[in-house]
């Protein structure tokens, strides 16, 4: 249609009872000489014609306000299950000594612990990252999917009673003939918890995972979207990594134990919750994702940008590590890694050196290295116990 006509905002046609006739008239599949006709006989009407481009704009806005409202209602859902828990964890007094907050499992743990569904290898250790046995994971499933389990009359191991039912239940094939002693994979405690939540494998072909090739990827991908795995992590081209076959741990049952009473629970509402914090982890993501800087890859949320009133633009790299940081080894070896990929061995230790003696000096300082055409600034903070180290490239 011509889009001037489209543009007009008022018409006024001859017309006494234009709209309804008219519209019989096209339901009838009228001619233009019967519509001209029709015209000719009858008064005047006003007509609204309104812009296509106008209504798509308001219709945007409106799916747009409504979102934000969707939102708003998933973080408020979101927030008060994380303040129930915490408060059930308060209650009950609940800590490991080798569970830190900041761990990425804390919550995890604290909350299966605070449900009942784990327990400590002591009163104060967890041990987050002992491995698991196929035997204890499928004594978790099947107390969660078996409430008639614990009545059992147990005849041999302690654990035969759990993995029969499980195989009642069809989480085991009957035919299948496991190790209950060996460690358990991530895979195939995925498969299990699909199977115990009987939801079907996908037949796709969808790499959500870099490392799960696709006659792998079946129970994996139907557990992904279904918010009950997020994988270990993400690839520097942006893809997730599951860390398959890798050996699952402590930690990774109370996760899994976690998911499992939920989705049982309200499949709907754990999926809610769970979508809202995969968005906030992609975000999170989206900030710190690694960043090709001059020859070598850093953290995102460590590089910056800077033009100069000149117009000279300098990149530069900050990181801000607080001193109990400095300390840990894995994040020393992250940054002596960084700078290893840019400079020579030589200058990385001249710089290892400056970082480290945050640790043992309590005063402020700022220390200025000239290495191989870069300036290298180390400044300490004692008041606010922190150490920024700026590497400035001409």
């Amino acid at each position: 249609m011509d889009r001037k006509f489209m543009g007009i905002k008022r018409l006024v046609i001859p017309a006494l009872t234009g709209i309804i006739i008219l519209s019989q008239i096209v339901t009838l599949k009228a001619t233009t000489e019967d519509v001209a006709a029709f015209i000719q006989d009858v008064g005047e009407i006003k007509v609204e014609v309104y812009d296509v481009e106008e209504i798509d704009e308001t219709n945007k806005r409106a799916a747009e306000e409504r979102e934000e409202v969707r939102l708003d209602e998933e973080e408020d859902v979101v927030n008060i299950y994380r303040d129930n828990i915490k408060g059930q964890v308060e209650t009950q007094n609940i800590s490991f000594d080798d569970v830190k907050d900041g761990d990425w499992f804390y919550n995890d743990v604290l909350e299966a612990r605070a449900k009942g569904l784990v327990v400590g290898v002591s009163d104060s250790k967890y041990s987050p990252n002992t491995q698991i046995t196929y035997a204890e994971y499928l004594t978790i499933i099947s107390r969660l999917i078996d409430a008639e389990v614990e009545f059992r009359e147990g005849s041999g191991e302690w654990y035969e009673k759990f993995i029969d039912s499980c195989r009642e239940k069809g989480v085991l094939k009957d035919n299948e003939v496991i190790d209950p002693n060996k460690p358990i994979t991530r895979e195939k405690m995925i498969e299990y918890t699909c199977k115990a939540l009987d939801i079907e494998p996908y037949d796709s072909m969808e790499v959500i995972f870099k490392d799960v090739d696709n006659k792998d990827a079946s129970y994996i991908n139907a557990a992904f979207d279904n918010y009950l795995t997020e994988g270990s992590g993400w690839a520097e081209d942006g893809l997730r990594i599951f860390g398959f076959g890798e050996t699952a741990t402590r930690a990774q049952l109370a996760t899994m134990a976690l998911r499992l009473k939920n989705y049982i629970k309200d499949p709907g509402w754990f999926m809610r919750v769970k979508a809202h914090e995969r968005q906030e982890a992609e975000k999170l993501y989206e900030i710190n994702k690694p960043v090709h800087v001059n020859g070598y890859v850093v953290p995102g949320y460590l590089y910056a940008r800077y033009v100069s009133k000149s117009g000279l633009e300098l990149e530069s790299i900050d990181m801000d590590l607080n001193a109990p940081v400095v300390g840990k080894s894995e994040n020393v070896k992250m940054i002596e890694d960084m700078l290893s990929s840019k400079f020579s061995e030589e200058s990385v230790s001249q710089m290892m050196g400056a970082i480290s003696k945050k640790n043992d000096n309590s005063a402020d300082f700022q220390e200025v290295l000239h290495l191989e055409g870069y300036r290298v600034v180390i400044d300490a903070f004692a008041g606010d116990n922190c150490i920024t180290v700026t590497v400035i490239m001409n």
